[in-house]
């Protein structure tokens, strides 16, 4: 679905997709520094069925995108690859509220390298992808680096499309057991994507508290700072916390549909925070905040509630950028 604007209906491609793979890889070198070295055929195939436009009534049929997009077919042979040298050190009360989670520091990373196979097919095309993970510090101080880009080549062209990336940096100091300090800034974007492509400041999985006004563009920035305090006494049975946050994003409009370039957003706001039974990984977070930018349609206080696993929400990527990648094979073979 793609966002036109507020109070605007909004779009929709259908798709018919069928897509399938097989491949295997093998591990050589030792357990803690292992080296996995693999191959893959990959098919797939996208053929648009209708654009439609979404309205209060239902759903009709719209010719606004029926001509952007076209068919998708992939046929690809793709080598593997990965290294790690990754250790793992025990936090407790980073993400979550008292849960101890481990930690990655070292380095890991892994790389897709495909070419497309006309007689499958497939387009005679490039495709790459890498995937870094690295992260440095200990159960007091701790900062952890993510990026993924992948981007395809189409043979005879002068440029590369499909190109999606996204990075996020996130850093913790816990002065002392009952609290937190967290900072994080993230990034994510797509040039030239082939399939209807937005990014939003309000995800299913995020939101810039105090802006709900259909914002969308092309590349999103975004970051903030969080203190947090874990509330002893008061029950046994769970833990509780409260805190305080800033955060900002922006967006730039790109090439996507209905893109806009924003200014820096601003919010701020307090939280609650509670898990059951103690030492949960699942975290019920109530967040009460206001923009500190004036002027923006639809902007104002509002009372966010979510309950996630908060150890593993954090190195997921949001879902905007995650279903807008092309691979198949991912690097959960390697991930830890």
């Amino acid at each position: 679905m793609l966002h036109h604007g507020d109070d605007v209906n909004g779009l929709a491609v259908a798709y018919r997709r069928v897509a399938a793979d097989i491949g295997g890889v093998i591990k050589l070198g030792n357990v803690r520094t292992p080296i996995l070295i693999g191959g893959a055929a990959t098919l797939m195939r996208m053929d648009p069925a209708g654009s439609f436009s979404l309205t209060s009534t239902g759903i009709v049929a719209d010719t606004a995108l029926g001509q952007r997009y076209a068919e998708v077919r992939r046929a690809r042979l793709t080598g593997i690859g990965a290294w790690r040298n990754l250790n793992f050190v025990t936090a407790r009360g980073f993400d979550a509220l008292a849960a101890t989670q481990d930690l990655p520091t070292g380095f890991q990373i892994f790389g897709q390298l495909g070419r497309g196979m006309r007689g499958l097919g497939g387009r005679s095309d490039v495709f790459t992808m890498a995937d870094v993970l690295a992260g440095l510090g200990s159960s007091v101080t701790y900062a952890g680096l993510h990026v993924i880009t992948e981007g395809r080549h189409q043979i005879g062209q002068n440029h590369w499309d499909g190109i999606i990336s996204s990075s996020r940096l996130g850093l913790y100091w816990k002065p002392s057991d009952p609290n937190l300090v967290r900072a994080w800034t993230d990034f994510a974007g797509g040039w030239r994507v082939l399939i209807p492509f937005q990014l939003g400041l309000a995800t299913e999985d995020q939101r810039l508290i105090g802006y709900r006004g259909a914002l969308v563009g092309g590349r999103r920035l975004g970051g903030g700072v969080e203190m947090r305090h874990v509330v002893s006494g008061l029950t046994s049975r769970a833990d509780v916390g409260v805190g305080g946050f800033v955060t900002a994003a922006r967006l730039w409009a790109g090439d996507a549909p209905f893109g806009r370039d924003t200014p820096l957003l601003p919010s701020a706001g307090v939280s609650l925070f509670g898990a059951i039974p103690h030492g949960s990984q699942r975290l019920l977070r109530v967040d009460i905040g206001a923009p500190l930018r004036s002027g923006i349609a639809k902007s104002g206080w509002e009372v966010r509630v979510m309950f996630t696993d908060a150890t593993r929400a954090s190195r997921l990527e949001p879902r905007d950028i995650a279903r807008a990648r092309e691979q198949l094979i991912g690097p959960d073979v390697f991930r830890p």
